[in-house]
């Protein structure tokens, strides 16, 4: 097996997904509180900062820690922020859809989910994979 095909991630893992306000004046006509998305994952115990931006996408090491210490901490800062798995890779290929912070978050999580489009549906989706009910 070739050392790139070993590296690449496989099966599903957890991941931390953050949902808060944004700045931007085009996404004020979304839900206050979910304009804006970004995840964390896990990598061999350490956690990743995945911010996809209007203008450039982050990625900080947020090193060692518990997710729910990831959790807590975004909470503290007025985020609703919520644990998920990871999908395992399907092979086959996601639609095509424009970049988004929603799009980035899903494909990394691995969800095919064609008409979730904006922060709050996405925050709608994943509480219903987690099996939690949600208001409208």
């Amino acid at each position: 097996m070739s050392t790139a095909r070993m590296i690449r991630p496989h099966g599903q893992s957890l991941a931390v997904v953050m949902f808060g306000s944004s700045t931007l004046g085009c996404l004020q006509v979304l839900k206050p509180g979910y304009q804006h998305c970004f995840v964390a994952t896990q990598d061999g115990g350490q956690w990743h900062l995945m911010e996809p931006l209007s203008n450039g996408t982050y990625v900080s090491l947020l090193g060692y820690t518990h997710p729910a210490e990831i959790i807590d901490a975004f909470q503290q800062d007025g985020y609703d922020a919520i644990a998920v798995q990871r999908q395992a890779p399907v092979p086959r290929i996601m639609q095509l859809a424009p970049f988004t912070c929603v799009e980035a978050v899903k494909r990394v999580l691995g969800l095919h989910a064609r008409w979730v489009l904006t922060p709050w549906q996405l925050r709608r989706y994943i509480g219903k994979l987690n099996g939690e009910i949600m208001e409208k």
